[in-house]
């Protein structure tokens, strides 16, 4: 008997869920869509709400080093806070952060010692410190003033000093040393350019008479007198001081013993063609007087049939008149 009542009741359960499902209507795809779009990303799951904290522990986090920076930058380690007060460190010394109150207050340090300077007239240590205080700020207008102030200042004592160093040299007669520091001078004083101009001239003087007494037995020659003369157009009017007015009286000297002829008295043969070196031809004679300046000289006697014959010549400065025969004898 109970066997068969549990028989008819799940028949009737079974005939109950077809009358269900059909009677159900069906779901369409954007509905299942919609379903599937509203589970979170872990299928099946709900969202659980992290725990709200209480006022004593929110607290207690805040205090933790480190704690809020993580929360909010995880690339934020465990090191120390980086704070608005932080300093920027230079070198040795740390400059305070620009626009703070530490940079102020060492402008306002600086500034007053800038001013003292000034005042006292210590314009090279004035500078050094306007550079210092430029350096905290550079937009500063009363420092970029006061620092053309003292650049002025400090090219006019460099000026001056570059003066009374060309006066010095100029009176000791280094004219190559004088004309360095003329080149930085900047001056139109007419006097001081008067003086740079004989510096200029006098080195050349210098130069060309110490080539010409180095030499003096080139002085005969017709192309270093030229020079001779050059140089005494470049000199003239001009105070040459001691030293170069001795090397031209020097070279006065040498020039005139130098360019003094001596009498020279040649014979020959009146067959034997003669030439003189350097010098002229002076063709076939018997006897010849020539006036040469001293020097080296070489006489060369030619004739037809004859070996050549050569007489070497010396001439000093103030000599007596010589007596020179040449005539070629020897026949081949």
């Amino acid at each position: 008997m109970s066997y068969r009542l549990c028989l008819v009741l799940c028949v009737a359960a079974t005939l109950g869920c077809a009358e269900t499902e059909t009677s159900t209507p069906v779901e369409n795809d954007s509905q299942i869509n919609k379903n599937r779009e509203s589970l979170s990303p872990v299928e099946g799951s709900s969202r659980v709400s992290p725990p709200k904290l209480s006022e004593a522990e929110a607290v207690d986090t805040s205090t933790t080093p480190g704690a809020v920076d993580q929360a909010e930058n995880p690339s934020v380690g465990d090191g120390p806070l980086r704070t608005e007060s932080a300093v920027v460190v230079s070198g040795e010394s740390e400059i305070p952060k620009s626009g703070s109150p530490q940079t102020q207050s060492a402008f306002s340090r600086l500034m007053t010692r800038v001013h003292q300077a000034i005042d006292q007239e210590r314009w090279e240590e004035a500078g050094h410190l306007l550079d210092e205080t430029l350096q905290l700020d550079p937009k500063s207008v009363a420092a970029q003033d006061l620092r053309q102030l003292v650049t002025k200042q400090l090219d006019r004592l460099h000026q001056q000093d570059s003066l009374q160093k060309f006066a010095k040299t100029m009176h000791a007669e280094d004219w190559a040393e004088a004309h360095k520091i003329a080149a930085n001078l900047k001056t139109q004083d007419p006097a001081v350019l008067e003086q740079i101009q004989r510096a200029e001239t006098l080195i050349e003087a210098e130069q060309l008479l110490d080539r010409l007494v180095a030499n003096p037995e080139r002085l005969s020659r017709p192309s270093i007198q030229t020079q001779v003369s050059r140089l005494r157009n470049l000199i003239e009017n001009v105070d040459l001081g001691s030293r170069v007015g001795e090397k031209l009286e020097r070279l006065n000297e040498l020039s005139q013993r130098w360019t003094s002829p001596v009498m020279v008295n040649l014979t020959s043969d009146g067959y034997t063609n003669v030439i003189l070196r350097p010098g002229r031809n002076l063709g076939r004679f018997r006897t010849q007087t020539v006036q040469l300046m001293p020097g080296e000289y070489e006489l060369i006697g030619r004739r037809d049939g004859f070996r050549e014959i050569r007489r070497s010549l010396r001439l000093n400065p103030n000599g007596d008149p010589k007596t020179v025969e040449i005539k070629a004898i020897e026949r081949f």
